[in-house]
């Protein structure tokens, strides 16, 4: 009961760190890489299901990651390929954006999922996540973004950035 209480004061604890509305949306893996796999698993084939369920399943259900992610998140969605989903990797500009007008351009009636790594260690760049999951929600697409680096870096707030899901992970915060 001890570490029942520790681990929903954490969940509460972290919630509110994040921005999250809610503690119960906070899920805790054993690391980054679980959590990008969780998600962006977790989130195609749930919403494949979804549309499934409704009678609209696209034929090639379609994925859209940045070019530029990290194994983490570009692992998952080579597994999504061969599992039968489409996957697009969005190329970024010169200084590593993620253009929203090529993800406009990429997005489509079948895509499902956008996933885009809100700070990349290697290049610098700080994606414009609100702006890049509201386009995706605009086309009825779920978002993810692998918020790994930015976490204690750059401002997060998940609700703000209205994304479906994020991954994070302690070791960035000495944890």
């Amino acid at each position: 009961r001890k570490a029942f209480a520790a681990l929903e004061a954490a969940r509460k604890t972290v919630a509110t760190a994040l921005g999250a509305t809610r503690p119960t949306e906070i899920i805790f893996t054993s690391g980054a890489t679980e959590a990008d796999d969780t998600a962006i698993i977790g989130l195609a084939l749930g919403a494949q299901e979804a549309l499934r369920l409704k009678g609209a399943l696209p034929q090639t259900p379609h994925v859209i990651v940045s070019a530029i992610e990290h194994d983490a998140v570009l692992a998952p969605a080579h597994k999504l390929e061969t599992l039968g989903f489409r996957v697009t990797r969005l190329g970024v500009d010169a200084h590593g954006f993620v253009e929203v007008r090529a993800l406009e351009e990429a997005l489509c009636d079948d895509t499902v999922l956008v996933s885009v790594q809100a700070a990349n260690s290697e290049v610098g760049s700080i994606q414009p996540i609100a702006q890049l999951a509201a386009l995706t929600h605009a086309h009825g697409a779920l978002f993810h973004t692998d918020a790994v680096q930015a976490l204690g870096k750059a401002p997060v707030n998940v609700n703000a950035w209205d994304v479906d899901a994020a991954s994070f992970s302690a070791h960035k915060l000495g944890g």
